[in-house]
């Protein structure tokens, strides 16, 4: 098996110079300019003696000494639609601090006031929606920051940026802040004050901090997102962009805790199929008590620990098809324990997608901040694994056990490096993972990333095959007004595995190749159409011996307005199944196939905005009848996504997804849709009521191995939520199938029918509050 460095170089050769080259030829266009002149922002704040308020700002301005005592900035510039113009509307944030926290006030003046979008909604449910925020890198390390964002109404969100490259780069909305904040509409425009304490951040233990600090303004309306200092498209990366903010003496986040007990009771009446004697409901009753508690600690240094974690999961995922997907579809994390630092464990290649770890007891993690270094680690264990077994079978009870060590250290200016190890252990075997990495910025425009990751995997149970593998992951990006490109080579031997990890399609075990973006844009300019896009995107895989086993190529075409854009784009696949790959196939397979797609969005419309995809043409269909083998059919699919605010106070959202599969003479094979609708009405900032309804249809038929499926889910939720950690929720869930139990023989079995049968429900309480100091 190849696995030297000297193999990786002749591989990667051999696409460098015959695929690749006329890609980089293309990219060669955008210029390898040297470090380009950037005029460097600086901002002092002023210490207050107390907490500004609203009163404090009659007339949106500063009315009192202590408001004309903080800090004053202006002159936003837009990076939307029109980079580098200034703001259509005038914005001022006056900033101050005091020895706990951290205030903001901003005055979004308005031409036209009564256009603001504002509606009461949940926390973080703000889309659609008019709104300011502000960004603070408070290691001033151009790695990571914390953002705060609020609406007109003062509805708030909050996330965690972080450079990257490729997928790694951006917002992580798991971060849950306690902050206080308060917005108010007026007849110039809105304004919002923001209260942040500092216990809520993390920043290094001195005298004197000098962080960086970034403001922005959103105007849905107008496609508008202006920002002080300037962030503009001509340069790779958002925090090297950042104002310096200084004058902040003499304040610590102290070591403080936070411990979050939480208390889970419901009943539930559900189709249970393992039953003595066959299928039949069972009704059972479960009370969880439990804890999660976060201590802080030399201000950077955090430890999270957890007792019958709360893993409860309240908001459902968002539907994605997963029929007739030959690769496994990711859902994100959303539970509490795994969120602080949660970009601490994320690598280009995700060795770290903690929803493998399913029920946890206990665990423990700890991250922190040191200089150029920082740290993290996770030891927890899961006994999922050995649910729902036989007892014969040699894994019924056993529990993983799980550990995770992650380190890195900044180098320059936004060069990193960094290592990840981890071991998952179950009964006589494990799966190690070892992985180095770095990301490296070239120069203003260009940054590389670079990562090699070992596996070694025992058999969890006597008998099976051990292995040991590797991956190589290196990539090239070109970010720039004009051009930008995306170079993506990565290979993985048979042997490598990940069990806490997820392997995108690209990722996966024996493959070894490459995909590129090449990406023009031209803004006309004096014309209602912001920008013209032409992208080029071409992926090529072959296996581990040299074979090619994919290929796809094709362009795309994106007319963009202020509030409008329309993609239209054409794509053609090779794909080849090996032996092995599909049940049956014995014998190579060739299938070559295409497809054709129009993508439209708008937002408009001040009570709705939506998404609009139709991809018609053929694919490669994977769930043939019995005794098929895969093949090319005709499909199509449709993807709809509306958000409607009929009120202010009530927020409607709508997905419906379609997909169908014919052969060449127009028979039907089989089609799959989902229908689901989300009602949330908000009574106050704290109480509001949610109401989701999902149905799920499969019609199959003799050509297809798929059978006739309907699904409806009922999901109805009180919520008083006074922070992200105290909160009540009150829950009733109810779930239909078409199904039915017949007795055959003597034996109960299930089987499918026409009409829909109840086959569980669950009525819950969930409440959690928060302890601080």
């Amino acid at each position: 098996m190849p696995g030297t460095l000297h193999e990786t170089l002749r591989r990667l050769g051999r696409l460098l110079a015959g695929r690749l080259l006329p890609g980089l030829l293309l990219a060669a266009l955008a210029p390898w300019p040297g470090p380009q002149a950037f005029a460097q922002e600086s901002l002092v704040i002023a210490e207050i003696d107390a907490a500004p308020a609203m009163e404090d700002f009659v007339g949106m301005a500063p009315a009192t000494a202590l408001a004309r005592s903080m800090s004053k900035v202006e002159n936003f510039i837009q990076r939307e639609p029109d980079d580098g113009e200034a703001a259509s509307q005038r914005t001022e944030v006056y900033l101050g601090y005091d020895r706990s926290e951290l205030h903001v006030m901003f005055l979004a003046f308005d031409s036209e006031p009564e256009r603001i979008r504002a509606n009461l909604s949940s926390r973080e449910n703000i889309d659609g929606d008019d709104s300011v925020e502000i960004t603070i890198d408070t290691f001033n390390d151009q790695r990571a920051a914390f953002t705060f964002r609020a609406t007109p109404l003062g509805i708030q969100w909050d996330a965690r940026w972080t450079e990257g490259s490729s997928r790694r780069g951006g917002f992580d909305t798991t971060l849950e802040a306690v902050w206080d904040s308060e917005g108010q509409l007026t007849g110039q425009g809105y304004m919002v004050r923001m209260a942040i304490p500092l216990r809520s951040l993390r920043f290094p233990d001195s005298r004197e901090q000098l962080w960086r600090v970034q403001f922005a303004r959103i105007i849905p309306r107008l496609g508008e997102q202006s920002f002080w200092p300037r962030y503009t498209i001509d340069i790779e990366g958002r925090l090297n962009q950042t104002a310096l903010l200084s004058g902040i003496r003499d304040v610590s986040p102290g070591n403080n805790y936070q411990i979050v007990p939480f208390l889970f009771v419901r009943e539930v009446d559900a189709l249970d199929r393992r039953l003595p004697g066959g299928p039949g409901f069972r009704a059972t009753s479960e009370q969880d008590i439990g804890v999660d508690a976060k201590f802080v600690f030399n201000d950077s240094m955090v430890l999270d620990l957890t007792l019958n974690p709360d893993f409860s999961q309240v908001e459902s995922d968002q539907p994605q098809v997963t029929v007739n997907e030959r690769f496994e579809v990711q859902f994100p994390e959303r539970r509490p324990f795994f969120v602080e630092n949660a970009d601490f464990f994320a690598t280009d290649s995700t060795l770290i997608f903690t929803r493998r770890i399913v029920d946890p007891e206990g665990g423990l993690r700890f991250t922190g901040r040191s200089g150029n270094f920082g740290f993290g680690g996770i030891l927890i264990n899961d006994a999922a694994p050995g649910q729902n077994r036989s007892e014969a079978d040699p894994l019924n009870g056993e529990k993983a056990n799980i550990a995770i060590m992650r380190g890195f250290v900044d180098v320059g200016e936004q060069d990193r490096y960094g290592f990840l190890l981890s071991e998952r252990r179950l009964a006589e075997g494990y799966n190690r993972v070892a992985s180095l990495d770095g990301r490296i910025k070239l120069t203003e425009n260009w940054i590389s990333q670079v990562q090699l990751v070992g596996s070694e995997t025992a058999p969890y149970t006597a008998g099976g095959p051990n292995y040991s593998g590797v991956q190589r992951n290196i990539q090239l990006n070109h970010v720039g007004r004009n051009w930008n490109t995306h170079t993506h080579f990565i290979e993985a031997s048979p042997g490598f595995r990940t069990d806490l990890g997820f392997m995108f399609r690209f990722f996966r075990p024996d493959t070894s190749g490459w995909h590129q973006r090449i990406t023009y844009t031209h803004f006309p300019g004096d014309v209602a159409l912001n920008s013209v896009s032409t992208t080029w995107f071409a992926v090529y895989l072959e296996d581990w011996q040299g074979t090619k086993i994919f290929h796809q190529n094709g362009p795309t075409l994106t007319l963009a307005t202020d509030t409008t854009s329309l993609s239209l784009g054409w794509t053609g696949y090779n794909e080849i199944l090996r032996p092995g790959d599909y049940p049956g196939v014995m014998v190579t397979q060739n299938h070559d196939y295409d497809d054709w797609r129009i993508e439209l969005s708008n937002n408009s419309l001040n009570t709705l905005e939506f998404s609009l995809t139709y991809r018609g043409g053929s694919a490669l269909n994977l769930v043939p009848g019995p005794a098929a083998l895969p093949h090319v059919a005709d499909q199509s699919r449709i993807s709809l996504d509306a958000l409607w605010r009929p009120m202010d106070r009530l927020r409607i959202s709508n997905t419906y997804l379609r997909t169908e599969v014919q052969n060449s003479a127009g028979t039907h094979i089989f089609r799959n849709e989902i229908i689901r609708t989300n009602w949330n009405y908000q009574f106050t900032r704290e109480w509001s009521l949610r109401f989701i309804t999902q149905y799920e249809e499969t019609e199959g038929g003799p050509l297809t191995r798929l059978e006739d499926e309907r699904n409806l889910n009922f999901d109805v939720l009180l919520r008083y939520v006074i922070n992200p950690w105290s909160a009540f929720h009150l829950g009733y869930n109810s779930n239909s199938s078409n199904f039915e139990i017949v007795d055959f023989e003597g034996e109960r079995e299930v089987v499918n029918t026409t009409g829909l049968r109840r086959d569980g429900s669950q009525l819950f309480v969930k409440f959690s509050y928060l302890l601080q100091r």
